[in-house]
């Protein structure tokens, strides 16, 4: 299943489960019942039984952060595949 803060991640490189890779839906927790994504560059998390989308964009680039893979840098366009060169 899809959400919407998967595809609409406004800058945020969410913390991976490191069992399947999946989005881990815990890492943010806001109480009871109160869980989500967290943003493993600006620590950014929100409750996604609350809200669809997070409120804010990442306030630090993929390139800084200190646990985004060249993976995810290519998946945001971050990274120079060397395509662009005169």
């Amino acid at each position: 299943m899809s959400h919407k803060y998967e595809t609409e991640a406004r800058g945020h490189v969410w913390k991976r489960d490191e069992d399947d890779g999946e989005i881990d839906i815990f890492a943010y927790e806001g109480g009871e019942y109160h869980n989500g994504p967290l943003c493993v560059n600006c620590g950014y998390g929100f409750c996604h039984h609350c809200n669809d989308l997070p409120d804010e964009a990442c306030s630090k680039p993929a390139l800084e952060g200190e646990f985004t893979t060249v993976n995810e840098q290519k998946l945001l366009g971050s990274v120079d595949n060397g395509t662009d060169r005169n």
